[in-house]
């Protein structure tokens, strides 16, 4: 994968259709690049049955365009195009995976909630206490960072961040923040 990229991955559990997975929990995978340690993405989104995503004469058709940033240790992300999809605040991200981080991250902050967590170290021994979400619509979980030092990355498991989180069209907002 390029450096510089941000690919969501809907995890597909075994369905054989897209149809049954939709709703499914997503994953970012975030790959720096090796200059900056920035990558961006996109993620599009609709009911992927109808053709109610075409816009018509007088409206806009339902569908979601989302683009997701990573740039001085902070993800954050902004829709491009909000046209009432609201299948869209279904889908979650579960889990986020950055490769190429260049300093073992001491926390990692939830932007939106402003809780911290320290992290696990290679042998999955707490370093410091889980950090609770508190996520629109979502009941509060535990999440958890995990640093790898032979590939550089950092694994951030149990998040329940919505696709939609209600912010304004071409509005950005910060997720988390990696603190170093």
């Amino acid at each position: 994968m390029r450096g510089g990229t941000i690919l969501p991955i809907l995890r597909h559990n075994k369905a054989l259709s897209l149809l049954r997975c939709k709703f499914n929990p997503l994953r970012l995978e975030i790959f720096l690049d090796p200059e900056d340690e920035s990558a961006s993405g996109l993620l599009y989104m609709d009911d992927g049955k109808s053709f109610e995503y075409e816009d018509k004469a007088d409206q806009e058709g339902e569908k979601v365009l989302l683009v997701y940033t990573y740039k001085n240790n902070t993800l954050s992300t902004m829709k491009l195009i909000d046209n009432s999809f609201d299948q869209a605040a279904m889908v979650y991200i579960h889990e986020v995976v950055i490769y190429g981080v260049s300093q073992q991250p001491t926390s990692v902050t939830n932007l939106l909630t402003g809780d911290t967590t320290l992290l696990f170290n290679s042998k999955g021994e707490k370093q410091g206490s889980d950090a609770t979400s508190d996520i629109p619509s979502k009941p509060k979980e535990s999440f958890k960072f995990r640093y790898a030092w032979k590939s550089r990355s950092l694994r951030v498991t149990g998040l329940s961040l919505a696709l939609d989180l209600g912010q304004q069209k071409h509005k950005e907002v910060e997720m988390f923040k990696i603190n170093v």
